[in-house]
């Protein structure tokens, strides 16, 4: 049984967001889980080229829209 001081802890501050089960941190259970996953790495991958083909992109239209 978990002591009432740990059931009524409830930290909100920073990476120390803890749910009273265990003490286990949430941003780690968040972290293992999307670890575990591949198919986040390449979404995350894919949308990351994506906001840098975007950010290239505008670059480079503001680029000509000063040439011409």
């Amino acid at each position: 049984m978990l002591s009432e001081e740990h059931n009524n802890f409830i930290g909100i501050i920073g990476l120390n967001v803890e749910i009273g089960i265990r003490g286990v941190p949430v941003i780690k259970k968040i972290y293992d889980f999307i670890s575990k996953q591949d198919a986040f790495i390449r979404i995350a991958i894919y949308v990351g080229a994506g906001f840098i083909i975007l950010f290239a992109g505008y670059l480079v239209g503001g680029l000509i829209g000063r040439l011409t």
